[in-house]
């Protein structure tokens, strides 16, 4: 099963769902071809046309060919798991255990390594930051770049400084002069 994670663009809330795509759609249970928000059942159609078999080419929710593959882990896990190693070595180092604090250290670095080793990927889009969990063939995109990301956020702000500008024109057309 894949779970798909999105962001409502009528209500801004998260949304996790479940989808069957076309190559795994069977007589009881079809592709899903369109996901509801859990929070305001606002209704989006997921595109058709991007899936290559079990391979995405493109975003399911916005025209963007532009996806990436992360470790789907939560960073606030990862982090904690270091800070948890680094107070914990530090509190051996004072006590004068420099052994210990080594080893903790050491510990933590390789309970980390074994985490990432264990935890699968996630495909993300740039664009529209949805998430894609339980995909085939996450080899074939590429990971985060960072001036990809920039350029999307600065396009974002731009459309958003665009809007309100907008906004503001046709408020001040409908305003009568005085």
């Amino acid at each position: 099963m894949i779970t798909l994670t999105y962001l409502c663009p009528h209500c801004d809330q998260a949304t996790r769902i479940e989808i069957v795509p076309p190559a795994r759609a069977t007589d009881s249970r079809g592709a899903t071809t369109s996901v509801k928000c859990t929070h305001c059942n606002t209704e989006q159609t997921l595109k058709a046309d991007v899936w290559d078999g079990e391979h995405l080419t493109e975003c399911l929710l916005c025209p963007s060919t532009e996806l990436y593959v992360r470790k789907d882990f939560s960073q606030r896990v990862g982090v904690t798991i270091i800070v948890v190693g680094f107070v914990l070595s530090s509190i051996a180092q004072f006590m004068h255990q420099g052994v210990w604090a080594i080893g903790i250290l050491l510990g933590t670095a390789a309970f980390d390594a074994m985490l990432y080793y264990v935890t699968g990927n996630a495909l993300h889009c740039y664009r529209c930051h949805c998430e894609l969990r339980g995909l085939q063939g996450l080899d074939e995109h590429d990971p985060f770049n960072l001036e990809v990301h920039e350029r999307h956020r600065q396009q974002e702000i731009r459309l958003k400084q665009a809007e309100r500008q907008a906004a503001r024109t046709e408020a001040m057309a409908e305003k009568p002069p005085t």
